[in-house]
């Protein structure tokens, strides 16, 4: 009795096992990066979430994100005006690094205005901000690294 055609169907039999088996392993694959991806994402967002401060605030409370603002460009500095909410807030804290800038607020509720790339380079110890002199409006100097001019204040 010839086997060959029954060692032949055993064979393609194989073949298919094996290549259903790749195939599986190949969307376990792709499910296993797209989480991973998603994760890491993730991460990356509460990494930026704590050094830029969005969300919520030290002890829990909420924190608001000012997000509206004009902007001027000089030939040394950078001036960013943003209208606030409510009057008589004071500046918490500011923060300047070469490229981002981070700006707490007080007043009935605590405000916050970031910038998490800027455009180009500045001069973080010299760049400063304060409430304007009618405490309706924060104002952020901005001192540029060069003379060159900024066509946006933001990367995005």
């Amino acid at each position: 009795m010839d086997y060959s055609r029954f060692d032949a169907i055993e064979l393609s039999s194989e073949d298919e096992e094996e290549e259903e088996e790749k195939r599986l392993i190949c969307e376990r694959r792709a499910a296993h990066d797209a989480v991973r991806r998603a994760m890491e994402s993730r991460k990356r967002g509460d990494a930026r979430e704590e050094i830029f401060g969005l969300g919520a605030g030290h002890h829990g409370e909420d924190v608001v994100s000012l997000r509206e603002y004009a902007w001027e460009d000089g030939e040394r500095e950078v001036r960013v005006c943003v209208e606030l909410p409510e009057e008589d807030m004071s500046i918490i804290s500011s923060g300047f690094r070469s490229h981002s800038l981070n700006v707490e607020l007080c007043g009935t509720r605590r405000y916050r205005f970031a910038v998490a790339e800027l455009s180009m380079e500045i001069r973080p110890n010299q760049s400063e901000c304060f409430i304007d002199e009618y405490g309706r409006r924060l104002v952020c100097k901005i001192v540029k690294f060069g003379k060159c001019p900024w066509s946006v204040l933001a990367c995005t």
